[in-house]
C-alpha cells in the first residue's frame, strides 16, 4: 500500500470519493484524457514464481501537440468529495508503445507499458562471476532506469549467486531466475521502483468496500511441495498431496531449496475474484485483500479503471489459470534483436551448442511474440470499432436533437400564426361536436362532454346555465342570481319532486335543528365560545370551537365514551360493558390521541405496551425479577446523559497480533459508528489494546493467542447531539372544563331554568 495521508484515508474510506486523473507525457501535464485502463498481475500463469510482468495502460489524450516516439507517461491520481481533496499520488510510468490518432474526434489513442519492458534487452555478461543476487538486481534497476524498492530483501550467500548467464539470456531471464531462487515475483511499483514480492509476504492490507459485479471465492489451499526444474533433472520437494508449486530456477542450490521448501511449503493460499470492487486506489500487488469473511489473500491480479467513479477487478487465480499477459515488445523487433543475438555468437565464436540454444529460444520466442502481437491488434481493433459505435451515437442523438428543436420552432411559429377562430375551429373540429365552440361570436358548451372539472366564475359574467329539461338552472344576473332546483342533492339535502325528504330543517330561531342526524342545540358559553351538542339514536356528540371532542355513545361492548384532539386521532378512556358475566366500568387510553394523558393514581397495565415517541419519569425506572431464594426483587436501569446502546462479547488475538471484532450488522444499523468507546478487559497474561475504529469494526493488538472479552458503547442513531435536555415540569390541570359546562348548560335549557339565546 502507497504512503497516504489522513485526508486520503478517510476519502477512500468512505467509498463515495471521485478519483481524479492528470497525464504528465514528456514532461507536459494533460488534463482533458480519458480514464486510464491499468492492468498490472504478479503471475502469467496462476499462481507461481519467478515472473517479471509488464503492466499496462490505455488511455486516449485530447492535443494537437507532437508525442515523441515511446515517450514517458506518469498517471497521477487524488481523491475528492466536493469539498476535500487528497494530495497527489503516482498511480503508474509508462513508455509510449503504440499510439492512433482518431480523425474525427481528434483524440490519441495511447497504449504505453512500464519500464518492465525494457528488461527484454540481452544482459550483459562481462565481468567476474558468479555475483550475488542483490548485486545483479541493482544493476538491471540501473539498466531499466528505476530504483530499487527499499522494501525487496533478498537473501544473501554462497547458495544465491548468480553464474555466467547463457549467450543471449535477457536480463528479463536473470530476473526471473533470480525470483525463482527467491520464491517470489518482480513487478515495477507505482513509485516506479523495481520490487521483489516474495509469496506470502505480505506487509499491507486493502479493504473492499462493496462488490458490485460479484464475489467469487475458492477453497483455501495448502502448498505441500515443490517441483523443480532447470536444475539438470526434474525433484519434487515435499509431498504431492496437496497444492504443488512448479519453481523453474537456474540458480537453484541444495542450501538455497532446502531454505526456499523451508519457507514455501505450509503455507496457504486462496483463489477469488472481486468483480467491479471498490477499494482504496492507492493498494500494490501482494497487498492482502479483505472482502467481509469470503476473501482474505493477497493481490496478485488488478484491471482497474481510474475512471471518477473508481472500480476495479482485482484477484489471485486458481493454479493453472491464466491471467492478463502483456506483449513486451514487437515481434519484428524481437526477431531483429534475437538475430543480432546470434552474429553476437558467431563474431564471438561461441561454441555450436550454445548457437543452436540461441536459435531455438529465438524461434520459440518470435512464436510466442507473434501471438501476442496478433492478440494485441485484435483488442485494438475491437477498441476502435467500439469508440466508432459509441461516435456514431453520439452523432446520431446530436443530429436528432436538433431535428427537435427545428420542428418545435415551426410549430411554435405556426401557432403563433393562428387567429382565436382557427384555433377553436382546429380544437372543436369545426363545429360543434366537441362540447365547445364559437358562434356569432359567443362562446357555447356542450354539457354533455362536460365529465368532471371546476368552472372558474371569476369567468362567467352574466347568463344562464341550465340543464336539457329546464326544471334545474342557474340565473347569473349579478345581485339577482338565482339557483332553482327540483330534483338533486344539495349539500346534506335531498330534493324529489320539488320537496325536503332529508337533511336539516331549522326549527323558529333558537339555533336548534332536527335532521337526519338527530336533534342539534346551538350552545354559547359564558366563556364566549361556540359549541354544539347532537343528540341521535346512539348516544351523544359534543362539539366546541367546530371541532368534534366528545362522543358518548351505545356501541357493541357496551357504553363508551371518546375522546378527540384537534387533529381528528381519537381515543376511548371509558368504557361501561358486560363481559363473560361480570359488569363493570373500565377506564381504556389509547396513546394515538396526539393530546396529554395524565394520570394521578397508580396504574397497572397487562398485556404490555408501546411508546411511540420520547419516555421521562420523574422517579426511578425498574424491572421486577424472580429470585430463586428471595422472591421478587427490584432492578435499576443504570441512566446515562445521552441515548447510548451497548454490546458485549469476547475475543482472541491471532498470531499477526491483531483481532478484527465486526459489529453486528443489525446492532450498527441503531447506532452511530462515526464515533463510538470500546473497553477491554484481558483474560490472562499479555497486553491489548485497541489498534482502530472503523465504521464495520474495530481492531484489537496485542499479544497474540490472549484472550479478552470487550463491551461496546455507541450513541443512538439521529439522537447523537442530545444530551441532559432540559424537563418540562410536572402537570397541574388547570383551565375550564368545556364538555362539564356544555352539559350543565343543556340540562339548565332543559328545565327552564334559563331562556336559550
Amino acid at each position: 500500500m502507497q504512503a497516504t495521508s489522513a485526508t486520503w484515508r478517510a476519502l477512500a474510506a468512505a467509498g463515495t470519493a471521485r478519483l481524479e486523473t492528470v497525464a504528465v507525457i514528456d514532461g507536459t501535464e494533460y488534463v482533458a484524457i480519458s480514464a486510464p485502463a491499468i492492468n498490472r498481475a504478479l503471475t502469467q500463469d496462476g499462481l507461481s514464481v519467478g515472473n517479471a510482468v509488464s503492466a499496462s495502460c490505455q488511455f486516449s489524450v485530447l492535443t494537437d501537440d507532437s508525442i515523441p516516439r515511446a515517450a514517458k507517461v506518469v498517471i497521477r491520481m487524488r481523491l475528492s468529495d466536493g469539498e476535500k481533496v487528497s494530495e497527489w499520488l503516482p498511480a503508474g510510468t509508462f513508455f509510449v508503445s503504440h499510439r492512433e490518432k482518431d480523425a474525427v474526434t481528434g483524440l490519441t489513442a495511447l497504449e504505453c507499458y512500464d519500464a518492465m519492458l525494457k528488461a527484454n534487452a540481452a544482459y550483459s555478461r562481462e565481468g567476474a562471476w558468479p555475483r550475488s543476487m542483490a548485486e545483479v538486481a541493482a544493476e538491471i534497476a540501473e539498466a531499466l532506469g528505476v530504483g530499487l524498492d527499499p522494501r525487496t530483501r533478498l537473501q544473501k550467500g554462497d547458495d544465491f549467486m548468480v553464474s555466467l548467464p547463457e549467450a543471449g539470456m535477457t536480463m528479463r531471464e536473470v530476473l526471473c531466475g533470480i525470483a525463482s531462487a527467491q520464491g517470489g515475483n518482480w513487478v515495477v511499483t507505482q513509485q516506479n521502483k523495481l520490487r521483489l514480492l516474495t509469496l506470502g509476504s505480505t506487509e499491507d492490507e486493502a479493504e473492499a468496500l462493496a462488490v458490485l459485479g460479484g464475489v467469487s471465492a475458492g477453497a483455501e489451499q495448502t502448498i505441500t511441495g515443490l517441483r523443480v526444474t532447470g536444475i539438470g533433472e526434474e525433484r519434487l520437494i515435499g509431498t504431492d498431496g496437496g497444492l504443488v508449486l512448479e519453481i523453474a530456477s537456474p540458480y537453484a542450490t541444495d542450501g538455497g531449496l532446502e531454505w526456499l521448501s523451508g519457507r514455501l511449503i505450509g503455507s496457504t493460499y486462496q483463489p477469488y475474484a472481486l468483480r467491479a470492487a471498490i477499494y482504496d486506489p492507492a493498494v500494490e500487488l501482494g497487498d492482502r485483500v479483505r472482502s467481509k469473511d469470503d476473501v482474505m489473500s493477497a493481490l496478485y491480479c488488478e484491471n482497474a479503471m481510474l475512471g471518477l467513479a473508481f472500480r476495479g477487478d482485482i484477484s489471485a487465480p486458481e493454479p493453472g489459470e491464466l491471467a492478463d499477459e502483456y506483449p513486451y515488445i514487437g515481434a519484428s523487433d524481437r526477431l531483429k534483436q534475437l538475430y543480432a543475438q546470434v552474429q553476437t555468437l558467431e563474431a564471438t565464436k561461441a561454441d555450436e551448442a550454445d548457437v543452436a540454444a540461441a536459435e531455438d529460444r529465438a524461434n520459440a520466442a518470435a512464436q510466442a511474440y507473434a501471438a501476442a502481437a496478433e492478440e494485441s491488434a485484435k483488442t485494438a481493433a475491437q477498441a476502435y470499432a467500439d469508440n466508432a459505435e459509441e461516435s456514431a451515437k453520439t452523432a446520431a442523438r446530436s443530429y436528432a436533437d436538433a431535428a427537435k428543436a427545428s420542428a418545435n420552432a415551426v410549430t411554435r411559429a405556426l401557432d403563433a400564426a393562428l387567429t382565436q377562430q382557427e384555433v377553436f375551429n382546429r380544437l372543436t373540429n369545426d363545429g360543434e361536436t366537441q362540447g365547445l365552440y364559437l358562434k356569432d361570436g359567443k362562446l357555447y358548451i356542450n354539457g354533455s362532454y362536460i365529465d368532471a372539472g371546476t368552472l372558474d366564475a371569476d369567468l362567467i359574467r352574466a347568463g344562464t346555465i341550465a340543464d336539457e329539461s329546464g326544471e334545474n338552472y342557474w340565473i347569473l344576473d349579478g345581485d339577482n342570481s338565482e339557483f332553482v332546483t327540483r330534483k338533486g342533492v344539495i349539500g346534506d339535502f335531498i330534493l324529489e319532486d320539488g320537496a325536503l325528504q332529508y337533511g336539516s330543517l331549522e326549527v323558529g330561531g333558537q339555533g336548534s335543528y332536527i335532521g337526519k342526524a338527530g336533534v342539534i342545540y346551538n350552545v354559547t358559553l359564558n366563556t364566549g365560545s361556540t359549541s354544539k351538542v347532537q343528540i341521535f339514536a346512539q348516544g351523544l356528540d359534543f362539539y366546541w370551537n367546530g371541532a368534534l371532542k366528545t362522543r358518548l355513545f351505545q356501541g357493541a361492548g357496551g357504553i363508551n365514551l371518546r375522546c378527540y384532539d384537534d387533529s381528528g386521532a381519537q381515543t376511548t378512556p371509558f368504557q361501561a360493558y358486560n363481559a363473560d358475566g361480570i359488569q363493570g366500568v373500565y377506564l381504556r387510553y389509547d396513546t394515538r390521541c396526539t393530546e396529554r394523558l395524565y394520570v394521578s393514581k397508580a396504574t397497572t397495565m397487562y398485556g404490555g405496551g408501546t411508546v411511540i415517541g420520547d419516555f421521562s419519569v420523574s422517579g426511578t425506572k425498574s424491572r421486577r425479577v424472580s429470585t430463586s431464594q428471595y422472591s421478587d426483587r427490584l432492578l435499576y436501569c443504570y441512566e446515562t446523559p445521552s441515548p447510548l446502546f451497548g454490546d458485549v462479547g469476547d475475543g482472541v488475538i491471532g498470531e499477526d497480533g491483531k483481532c478484527y471484532v465486526w459489529l453486528d450488522a443489525v446492532f450498527a444499523g441503531t447506532i452511530s459508528t462515526s464515533r463510538y468507546q470500546v473497553f477491554l478487559q484481558r483474560y490472562g497474561a499479555g497486553e491489548c489494546h485497541i489498534a482502530e475504529r472503523r465504521p464495520a469494526c474495530f481492531v484489537v493488538a496485542g499479544t497474540p493467542g490472549l484472550a479478552f472479552g470487550w463491551e461496546l458503547k455507541a450513541k443512538q442513531r439521529d439522537f447523537d447531539q442530545r444530551r441532559l435536555d432540559g424537563a418540562e415540569p410536572p402537570y397541574t390541570p388547570t383551565g375550564t372544563d368545556y364538555g362539564a359546562l356544555a352539559s350543565q348548560h343543556i340540562t339548565d335549557l332543559q328545565k327552564g331554568r334559563i331562556e336559550a339565546a
